[in-house]
């Protein structure tokens, strides 16, 4: 009896010392590094949690719309001129031409009139030979309107559609060194500068 005792007391003061001894190593023993991030990386990710765009997406889309160029045609019957300043190296040439063509068809009575002004002063009406010669005064007031209206870099439209039974529709034609154009206009959608080159060519026909 006595020596069970005993063996249970030299147990637990065995115990004893165990526990002491593992908490006496816990304590002496440096304690493993928590992981921490540096300020730096901190500050980083602070930074990216926290980042916001100045200017977000659809507000960047709101102002290219608000920004953006309108391009839209010119009513029939507006004079629209293309814009050569930025052309390099563009000078542009004394204006004169071989032969201006006129022709307009149409009306109540649908007739259609054809006349050629040649510029060294031949006239044709309707393409019959040329009988008739106009005056150097009339070919330079006549070539003085159309540098005027400078057909090849006139822009714009001159006809609409839906036009009535009875309208009048007018051409315009040029043949210079430079190349040829032709220019198509309505009854109702002709401007001003043109109109002024239709009413000379006109007064040059001869009265029936």
């Amino acid at each position: 009896m006595f020596k069970e005792n005993l063996m249970r007391i030299v147990r637990r003061f065995c115990l004893t010392l165990t526990l002491a001894a593992l908490a006496l190593t816990a304590a002496c023993s440096p304690a493993a590094p928590e992981p921490t991030a540096t300020a730096a990386v901190t500050e980083a990710i602070e930074a990216t949690a926290e980042f916001t765009p100045e200017a977000p997406f659809s507000q960047i889309s709101t102002l290219a719309a608000e920004n953006a160029v309108l391009i839209t045609p010119a009513a029939p019957g507006t004079v629209v001129y293309q814009d050569t300043t930025q052309t390099p190296n563009f000078t542009p040439s004394p204006f004169s031409f071989d032969v201006v063509t006129f022709t307009r068809e149409g009306g109540l009575d649908g007739e259609m009139l054809i006349i050629r002004l040649y510029s060294d002063g031949r006239l044709e009406i309707n393409d019959t030979p040329a009988e008739t010669r106009v005056s150097a005064a009339q070919v330079e007031a006549i070539r003085t309107q159309l540098e005027a209206l400078d057909l090849f870099r006139l822009g714009g439209s001159f006809t609409a559609p839906n036009a009535r039974p009875d309208t009048v529709y007018y051409n315009i034609g040029l043949a210079t060194s430079e190349g040829a154009i032709t220019v198509p206009a309505q009854e109702g959608f002709v401007p001003p500068e043109m109109q002024q080159v239709f009413d000379a060519l006109l007064a040059l026909v001869p009265p029936a």
